[in-house]
């Protein structure tokens, strides 16, 4: 199976010597061997911090000792360890809106999650309601959702996204930009004093339905235990239901479309709605060891590095569906593991080592929030300024031999023009996202990277098959992240067709070999907002 995958890679005359033999040691047996393990009931799912997901790291780490690849973690070991908290809410006595004489009480997960965000046993907040749109600030697009807003000690009403546009070159047109995602709301938000955030769930962008949502939000919530201390974080936030924005609004004599309207206008100004949001919750807090698995490969330059990443962990025990309770994440993401373990055996195997030294990062909690590769870009065990790039995996679809892929992300800096000659030097095409609405970039571990500056993306097996309809592999995307997408069913089976699995390691290692030997580093496209970030890592 090895051979034939070799063999459908058509144009091999620009691979040097090495990077060949290194494509052609990639084992079939090894990664289907990882993933069964890895996947197996025995994990029990793997949650963040759960026995489960010790038992796998403690085999990703022997398995690098086994295979030639050295302790990349703490004090000489395959580990870095860290602290999460774990914050579980117990009771929310008062959620209400209040205008003047009129007050609005939404029933919890009909209508609203809410969450605190500080490590107390209770919080109680009153405060001043103000809809800031989209609550964005782009200089670049001429876009101020805040202007001087006074924000410190208000809770902000927020939307999902972005305005909507058709222009590519406005807040990307149908794809989210990082301006739309969360994350960034969450932090300018933060840093701009405001207590809270009641953000308005729109379906159409957040792609899961309401229930799941207010299930899931009002599930413990994991943090990093070293964020505890930072001023900027707010201290609650809140999803609601349309139907409940609309509620809202209403107390003011205004309409959620009203609203959602004004905020899509340039001369948008935010508006203090003459609401106060009154809130006591409280919570049960316990800290969580956790560990990210971490080994390295020794290149010629040896304080130089590429970085590989795929997270360990996947939504552990969970509710049945058809008799299973048990969420084993083989795809999602028994895959990538698997991978680090066979593209680290192979680099430590080559005939001379690679140019630069090739870092294997195993990170847990990405399913709560990329919390694992949060910490490791806050605190790197190999520089981020001696790191070249993060090439990320996270989920293999064992379909078959596929003609494209993606490297998501790659488009974004100058590892777009490599990914396009690792693809033309094997007969392939480079595909693009054929589902931004999805925002896959902003979802997984190279995206925590990214903040911190370094350039990549996420590799990808594409969507056309051999032996299959051009537009067969979009539609099995689509069905298997509504039947299979963290469900039980996501499980191993020795009929799997493995071709796939070896066919994305090659493509993986031709990236990291080629990255590793680059005269001229990576860097962002002009229009990224991480290029000022990287710029500033490299000076220092």
């Amino acid at each position: 199976m090895m051979i034939y995958v070799f063999c459908f890679m058509l144009s091999c005359v620009p691979q040097t010597n090495h990077e060949t033999v290194g494509m052609d040691m990639i084992s079939e047996v090894n990664l289907r061997e990882h993933i069964r393990f890895i996947s197996h009931d025995l994990t029990e799912g793997r949650d963040t911090g759960s026995k489960g997901e010790k038992i796998a790291i403690e085999y990703i780490a022997s398995q690098y000792a086994m295979n030639g690849i050295l302790p990349g973690g703490d004090n000489g070991t395959y580990y870095q360890n860290f602290e999460l908290a774990k914050q579980t809410t117990k009771s929310i006595e008062e959620f209400s809106f209040v205008c003047g004489s009129r007050r609005y009480e939404p029933e919890l997960v009909k209508d609203y999650a809410a969450q605190s965000g500080i490590p107390e046993q209770e919080l109680k907040i009153t405060a001043d309601l103000v809809f800031v749109g989209y609550g964005i600030d782009a200089p670049e697009y001429e876009w101020n959702d805040y202007h001087d807003l006074e924000t410190k000690g208000k809770v902000l009403f927020m939307l999902m996204g972005e305005p909507s546009s058709k222009d590519p070159e406005f807040f990307k047109g149908k794809e989210m930009s990082d301006y739309g995602d969360l994350t960034y709301k969450l932090k300018v938000a933060g840093e701009k004093g405001a207590s809270g955030l009641v953000l308005v769930y729109d379906q159409k962008i957040g792609r899961y339905p309401w229930t799941m949502i207010a299930r899931f939000f009002n599930t413990p919530r994991m943090r990093l235990k070293e964020d505890e201390d930072d001023a900027s974080k707010m201290k609650f936030g809140s999803f609601v239901s349309l139907e409940c924005a609309d509620k809202i609004a209403e107390l003011t004599g205004h309409t959620l479309d009203f609203l959602t309207e004004s905020a899509g206008k340039r001369d948008f100004a935010p508006m203090d709605l003459g609401i106060q949001l009154r809130t006591n919750i409280r919570s049960e807090i316990e800290d969580v060891p956790c560990r990210n698995v971490i080994g390295v490969v020794p290149g010629k330059i040896e304080d130089e590095y590429v970085l590989y990443t795929a997270h360990t962990d996947h939504l552990g025990i969970g509710r049945p569906l058809k008799g299973d309770k048990i969420y084993n994440g083989a795809v999602d993401n028994a895959s990538g593991c698997a991978s680090m373990i066979e593209l680290g055996r192979v680099f430590a195997s080559l005939p001379s080592p690679p140019e630069r030294s090739i870092v294997l990062a195993c990170v847990t909690a990405e399913e709560k929030g990329l919390l694992g590769s949060k910490y490791y870009a806050q605190n790197p065990t190999f520089p981020l300024n001696k790191t070249l790039a993060v090439i990320n995996l996270d989920g293999i679809l064992p379909w078959g031999i596929f003609k494209d892929f993606l490297f998501l992300g790659g488009e974004r800096s100058s590892l777009g023009e490599l990914a396009q000659q690792i693809a033309e030097d094997n007969g392939m095409a480079l595909s693009f996202d054929l589902m931004p609405e999805e925002n896959f970039y902003q979802r997984s571990d190279h995206y925590s990277l990214a903040q911190e500056g370094l350039p990549g993306g996420m590799l990808i097996n594409g969507f056309v098959y051999l032996d299959k309809p051009e537009d067969w592999g979009l539609e099995e995307l689509k069905k298997w992240l509504k039947t299979v997408y963290h469900h039980p069913n996501d499980e191993f089976s020795n009929e799997w067709k493995m071709e796939t699995v070896v066919q994305v390691n090659q493509i993986a290692f031709q990236f990291g070999y080629r990255i590793a030997k680059l005269n001229k580093w990576p860097v962002w496209n002009d229009d990224q907002p991480f290029k000022k970030i990287r710029q500033e890592s490299l000076a220092e």
